[in-house]
C-alpha cells in the first residue's frame, strides 16, 4: 500500500519524494499563507492601510520558510509530521490578531480569515489537537473582540469609508480566491487521485479474473465424474469473494477389496488471496506427496511435515482426510472442525457420529503426529464434511449459526446426497436471512456429502 501511495503521490503531484498527505496539507497551507501575508504587506504598503507590510513580510517569510523545510528537508522531520501544522496556525493566529488591532477590528477585514484558519484547522489537525486548536481559535476571536469592546483606543480605526471599503474589498476578495484556490487544488487532486486508483482497481480486476480462471483450472477434477457415478456425491463450494481458500480433492485409491475413495478437505487460514495461494500450494504438495500407500493419519503427517519444511509457518491450514472401503470409514483430521457421519439405521435415523480432530492444523508444527479413527459404514450412511463457514456465519440476528442446526434437522432432510445437500444450504439461506443465490458470507464455504450408492 505504501508503495502504490508512493506512485499516486508522484503522479498527482510531480514530486521528487511522495510524502504523508498530512505534511503535504501543512505546507500547503504554510506556502498559501505565505503568500497571503505578503500579498496583504504590499497592499498596505501601496494604499497607506494602517497594518504595518514589516511585520507582515516577516510573518510570511517565515510561513514560505516552513513550506521550503518541508519539501526539502522531508527526510529529516521528526514522525509525526502533522505537528508542522501547529507552528503554522500559531503564526496565522498572531497575523491575525496583530491585523484585527491594526486594521479597524470587527469592521476590518481580518474576520474573513479567521474562517479560512478555522477550515485549515480542522484539515491539518486531528482528535485532541484539533479541537484544542478549535477551541483556542474561538477563544482568540473572543478575547480580540472583548478587548475591542472595553478598550476602543487599542483598536486603529480606518481614517475614512474609502479606506474602510477598500480593506474589507481587498480582504474579501483575497480571502475569496484563497478559499477557492484551495477548494479547486483538493477537487483536482482528488479527481487526478480517483482516475489512478480506478485504472489500479481496473488492472487489479483483471488480475484476480485470471488467477480465478487458473485457480479453476488447477482445481478441476478430471475424475470427479467418474467418481459420482459410484458413489453418491454432492458437492457445494461457494468463495467468499472472487478466490478461495477452500481445497478439496477425491481419488479412488487400491483395486478390489481394497478400494477405497480418498476425500481430502482444507480449510487455509485468511480469506481472500493469500489464503487462495496456500490453497494452491496445499493442492501442489498434495499432487506431489505419495500418499496412495498411506492411511489418512500418516498422510497428514506427511503432508504436515512437507509444508513445514518448504514454507516454516507461512502455509497453515486445517484439513480432513476421509477413505471411505465398501463397509468402514478410516478418519483423520488437523485442526478442523467437527465432522460427521451421518447414519441410515432404520431404527434411529438421522443419528450422527462426531468425528473429532486428532492434532494442531497443518504446517504448524514439524513431527506431529495425528490419531485416525474407524467407524463402521452401512450403505444408506453419509459422511459429512463441510468447512468453518456453515457453522461459524451469522444468522438474521447476528448471532453464530453453531453446529447443531444443520444436526436437528439431519432426521428430516432428504436423501439421495443431492437432495441433502440442496436443503441443507436452502435451510442455511434461511437462517442468515439471504437468498441461496446472494449469501454474502464472510469465509469460503464448501460442503460434501458421499456416500455409498445403493
Amino acid at each position: 500500500m505504501n508503495q502504490i501511495y508512493k506512485k499516486l503521490s508522484r503522479q498527482v503531484f510531480g514530486d521528487k519524494h511522495a510524502v504523508p498527505l498530512d505534511l503535504r496539507v501543512s505546507s500547503v497551507s504554510a506556502l498559501y499563507s505565505g503568500i497571503v501575508l505578503i500579498v496583504l504587506a504590499l497592499t498596505s504598503l501601496s494604499l497607506g492601510l494602517p497594518a504595518s507590510p514589516l511585520v507582515l513580510l516577516g510573518l510570511g517569510g517565515v510561513c514560505i520558510g516552513m513550506y521550503v523545510v518541508a519539501r526539502i528537508g522531508d527526510d529529516r522531520l521528526p514522525q509525526n509530521r502533522a505537528l508542522l501544522a501547529i507552528p503554522l496556525l500559531l503564526l496565522i493566529g498572531a497575523a491575525l490578531a496583530y491585523l484585527w488591532i491594526q486594521n479597524a477590528g470587527t469592521s476590518g477585514g481580518a474576520h474573513y480569515f479567521f474562517f479560512l484558519a478555522a477550515c485549515a484547522t480542522c484539515v491539518l489537525l486531528r482528535g485532541i489537537w484539533k479541537f484544542t486548536a478549535v477551541v483556542a481559535l474561538l477563544g482568540l476571536v473572543a478575547v480580540l473582540i472583548w478587548l475591542e469592546h472595553s478598550t476602543p483606543g487599542l483598536v486603529r480605526p480606518h481614517v475614512d469609508d474609502t479606506q474602510r471599503f477598500l480593506d474589507i474589498l481587498i480582504s474579501f476578495v483575497l480571502a475569496l480566491v484563497f478559499f477557492v484556490w484551495i477548494i479547486s487544488t483538493i477537487t483536482r487532486n482528488y479527481a487526478e487521485s480517483h482516475r489512478l486508483l480506478e485504472n489500479i482497481r481496473l488492472h487489479y480486476s483483471e488480475d484476480l479474473a485470471l488467477a480465478k480462471q487458473l485457480q479453476k483450472r488447477i482445481y478441476r477434477h478430471r475424475e470427479f465424474d467418474a467418481v459420482k457415478e459410484r458413489y453418491d456425491l454432492a458437492l457445494a463450494h461457494i468463495p467468499a469473494g472472487e478466490l478461495s481458500g477452500d481445497l478439496y480433492e477425491l481419488s479412488e485409491l487400491g483395486s478390489g477389496r481394497s478400494r477405497r475413495l480418498r476425500v481430502l478437505l482444507a480449510d487455509a487460514r485468511g480469506h481472500g488471496s493469500n489464503a487462495s495461494l496456500t490453497a494452491m500450494l496445499i493442492k501442489s504438495e498434495w499432487a506431489n506427496l505419495d500418499h496412495a500407500k498411506l492411511g489418512p493419519a500418516k498422510a497428514l503427517k506427511a503432508l504436515n511435515d512437507r509444508c513445514c519444511k518448504h514454507y516454516d509457518d507461512a502455509v497453515s491450514f486445517s484439513a480432513v482426510i476421509a477413505d471411505l472401503h465398501a463397509r468402514k470409514l478410516v478418519f483423520a483430521s488437523a485442526g478442523h472442525d467437527l465432522q460427521y457421519l451421518l447414519s441410515d439405521d432404520a431404527t434411529n435415523p438421522g443419528e450422527s457420529t462426531q468425528l473429532a480432530s486428532s492434532g494442531p492444523p497443518i504446517g504448524i508444527l514439524e513431527g506431529q503426529r495425528y490419531g485416525e479413527s474407524v467407524h463402521k459404514l452401512n450403505a444408506g450412511d453419509r459422511l459429512l464434511l463441510f468447512t468453518d463457514a456453515l457453522s461459524e456465519e451469522l444468522d438474521e440476528h447476528g448471532e453464530p449459526l453453531g453446529p447443531r442446526w444443520f444436526l436437528d434437522d439431519a432426521r428430516i432432510l432428504a436423501r439421495p446426497s443431492g437432495q441433502f445437500l440442496d436443503r441443507l444450504l436452502a435451510e442455511f439461506a434461511a437462517r442468515r436471512g439471504r437468498q441461496l443465490d446472494a449469501l454474502g458470507n464472510t469465509d469460503d464455504l464448501t460442503v460434501l456429502v458421499v456416500g455409498h450408492r445403493g
